[in-house]
This record gives structure tokens, C-alpha cells and sequence, in this order.
């Protein structure tokens, strides 16, 4: 979804766009050539095909956007 949502904002002079992942697991898969069953493959497939998009590991404790699913009270 957050490749989708980075190639398609349009009328902002963007420079670069990364997507953050935590999962390194999914972040091999999507950087590997493997082989994977169909539903795996068809998302990998879209997720490559937007090479304008940098793809980076965010470590979990680091991520932001997984506070609420821990239980951690967000603050500023």
C-alpha cells in the first residue's frame, strides 16, 4: 500500500520517496529473484515494478507507525 500511495501522489515536487519496512524477511523477498506462490509473487512483481521508490529497513523499536500496536503511548 505505501508503494502504491508514493507512486501515484502526483503535483508534488518530490525528490526521492522511500518506504520504511521493520520486516527484513519481506524486505529480502521484494529485493531477491526468488520463487514464491502466486499471491506473494503478483505483490513483489508490483512493489518492483516502481523503481523510483527506495525501499529501507527501519528497526521496530525505531518504527513510529508500530506504537499503537504495541501498547506504547505515542507522544511527541
Amino acid at each position: 500500500m505505501a508503494v502504491n500511495l508514493l507512486a501515484n501522489v502526483v503535483g508534488l515536487p518530490l525528490i526521492e520517496r522511500f518506504c520504511w519496512l521493520d520486516n527484513t524477511v519481506a524486505l529480502h523477498w521484494i529485493r531477491s529473484t526468488g520463487t514464491y506462490k502466486q499471491f506473494l509473487c503478483n505483490t513483489i512483481e508490483k512493489i518492483q515494478a516502481h523503481s523510483e521508490v527506495t525501499l529501507r529497513h527501519v528497526g521496530t523499536l525505531e518504527n513510529r507507525a508500530n506504537l499503537g500496536s504495541h501498547g506504547a503511548a505515542v507522544t511527541n
